[in-house]
């Protein structure tokens, strides 16, 4: 390019892309991604064109660009995500969901066995002491009810494994 270019004249595509050293199709795209706007002068597309440049390398340039960042972030957070499961696995720490939620089970299971037995063991124990018959409705009322909440409520974290604090009355939870 050896004669002078005036900036301010209306630009050419063949005689921008020689300017920075792309080829025309190169620069009809930018055209058609409407980062160089058609009739605009040098100025203007050199304008247009080096602060598309700056875009791309500051991470902020087109689909592709937001693209790659945001499969770099979850290759991160994936990396990430496996070295805590490594780390608390050398804690000894880890837990493993399905045996979590055999555990559950078992307890819930074991649980419901003890309260039905010592009910029956304190119904026995007030009809000799007392000689008060307790009928089972009375019993299935109360101590029925609260072993069947047990069980629905284990069953529950069982099977989906949702917030430990949800469907417990007020009255029931635990609280520090």
């Amino acid at each position: 390019m050896s004669k002078s270019l005036d900036l301010l004249e209306p630009a050419k595509q063949a005689v921008f892309a020689r300017l920075v050293g792309v080829s025309q199709p190169a620069i009809n795209k930018q055209i058609e991604k409407g980062v160089l706007i058609r009739g605009g002068s040098y100025q203007e597309w050199l304008n247009s064109y080096i602060e598309q440049l700056r875009s791309q390398a500051a991470g902020r340039g087109g689909d592709k660009q937001a693209n790659l960042t945001q499969a770099r972030i979850e290759e991160s957070e994936v990396k990430t995500a496996l070295g805590r499961i490594q780390y608390h696995e050398k804690l000894g720490s880890l837990v493993i969901l399905e045996e979590a939620r055999a555990f559950l089970m078992d307890w819930a299971a074991y649980a419901n066995r003890e309260f039905r037995q010592a009910n029956e063991r304190l119904v026995l124990d007030i009809k000799s002491m007392l000689d008060v018959d307790v009928p089972d409705e009375l019993r299935d009322k109360h101590v029925g009810a609260a072993i069947e909440r047990v069980k629905s409520y284990a069953l529950k974290l069982a099977s989906d494994g949702s917030d430990s604090s949800e469907g417990v009355p007020a009255t029931e939870a635990v609280t520090n």
